[in-house]
């Protein structure tokens, strides 16, 4: 990158963080390729263990297994509780309250940047078997005003690949 042109050529827009979208896949909270806005994500991080290996007096270090952390969201509450109560129906689905019927119903999920005139800009990360691991609580206070609901959610997922991936 010798000139500034071409600094700026590489770059293009950029990615900016308040642009993003979540799509859901399969049949995650029951409706394939739903589309929301999440008020605050990251992107989940990967790590390699260590394997430390004694060999005469010192360590011999290796790479271990690869680990990735569970996604955690912030999603705003919408007016009729539709998006907390589609959280919880898909909790369900994996371990019911009232019998033992698991219908399993992971989902592939894609982080997308937007660009500032609202089309997508491809695909940042697909989180890769998806599903709900704990669907906070929507605190009430008559304390807080001049805010909008929100509620925390854990995702788990297998693991996550660099743009579209697949399953």
């Amino acid at each position: 990158m010798g000139s500034l042109g071409q600094f700026k050529s590489a770059f293009g827009e950029g990615i900016r963080p308040n642009l993003f979208e979540v799509t859901t896949g399969g049949v995650a909270l029951g409706n394939p390729d739903q589309r929301f806005l999440i008020k605050a994500a990251s992107l989940p991080s990967v790590s390699l263990g260590t394997i430390s290996v004694p060999y005469r007096g010192r360590e011999i270090k290796r790479v271990g297994d690869r680990t990735f952390t569970d996604w955690s969201i912030t999603v705003i509450a919408d007016e009729n509780k539709a998006i907390h109560e589609a959280f919880v129906n898909w909790s369900a689905a994996f371990m019911s309250l009232t019998d033992t019927d698991r219908g399993l119903a992971y989902g592939d999920w894609k982080v997308q940047p937007i660009k500032p005139d609202g089309t997508a800009a491809g695909t940042l990360v697909t989180l890769i078997d998806c599903w709900p691991i704990e669907v906070g609580s929507i605190d009430l206070s008559y304390d807080t005003t001049d805010s909008i609901a929100e509620f925390t959610v854990s995702i788990g997922f297998d693991h996550w690949k660099l743009g579209e991936g697949s399953s």
